[in-house]
């Protein structure tokens, strides 16, 4: 990532999406350490929005991670992302299927603002602007699960996020391509309704870290304690457990 956005003192999605958890996880967010996953999610990002840089940020090393010959590697690319072949060639095919469904715009959009209701400084980077709306690429498992895990993961508040900074009500898609062969693809639109429940949400969010940046407190998920309920499920697996009992003892 350019160091230069990454030195702007403001609060982006990446951080603000652990206020979800509680204000301990998104104090604790800036140390959490990168993973393979999103190692490849940004090699993804680089092939398919901007293939021209990739090469002064990535390298494939195809060979055992261990002795003196990987250990020269490294030193020699200290810096870069290091690729197995084989995730290189997964995010490769993946860049290919989802270029195939960018229409032409601008990428990598820095966006800086205010947060009017708090003064935060807010920061985001855009995937993809253009007359067609906003557009934020992911990787997915499947496609048929990606509707959950866009409400999990928070995608619809990213892009409520990045449409406050370009300050306007553009239309905003996900491009989900799957990680793994065929490597199915599909843009999808986000509704109106979705977007506006994410942008309350945010906004919430925003006002927590207010608060808790002015008090200097930042509780975990239970500040107060709480109680542990007999879950539903277990309810009904006792009820159905009772069942088989009561048909076995019957038919005895």
């Amino acid at each position: 990532m350019d160091p230069t956005y990454t030195a702007i003192r403001a609060v982006n999605w990446s951080r603000l999406k652990h206020m979800r958890v509680s204000p301990l996880h998104y104090l604790h967010a800036p140390t959490t350490p990168d993973t393979t996953s999103r190692a490849m999610g940004r090699a993804l990002h680089t092939l398919t929005l901007e293939p021209e840089k990739f090469a002064a940020a990535y390298v494939v090393f195809d060979g055992d991670r261990r002795g003196n010959v990987w250990k020269d590697f490294q030193t020699l690319h200290e810096g870069k992302t290091i690729l197995r072949a084989v995730e290189f060639d997964l995010v490769r095919r993946q860049a290919d299927a989802a270029r195939a469904l960018l229409p032409p715009g601008e990428v990598e959009q820095v966006l800086c603002w205010t947060d009017p209701a708090t003064g935060l400084a807010c920061k985001g980077i855009a995937d993809h602007v253009s007359a067609f709306g906003l557009i934020d690429l992911k990787g997915a498992g499947r496609l048929d699960v990606f509707e959950r895990l866009a409400i999990r993961d928070g995608y619809a508040h990213q892009l409520a996020f990045y449409r406050r900074g370009l300050g306007g009500d553009l239309p905003c898609h996900l491009l989900a391509v799957e990680t793994s062969a065929p490597h199915d693809v599909a843009l999808l639109t986000l509704s109106p309704t979705l977007l506006d429940w994410a942008d309350r949400e945010i906004s919430a969010l925003l006002a927590r870290v207010a608060a808790c940046e002015a008090s200097g407190v930042w509780p975990g998920r239970y500040p107060d304690g709480g109680t542990l309920e007999l879950p539903a499920w277990l309810v009904e697996d006792e009820i159905s457990g009772l069942e088989d009992d009561e048909e076995v003892a019957d038919v005895g």
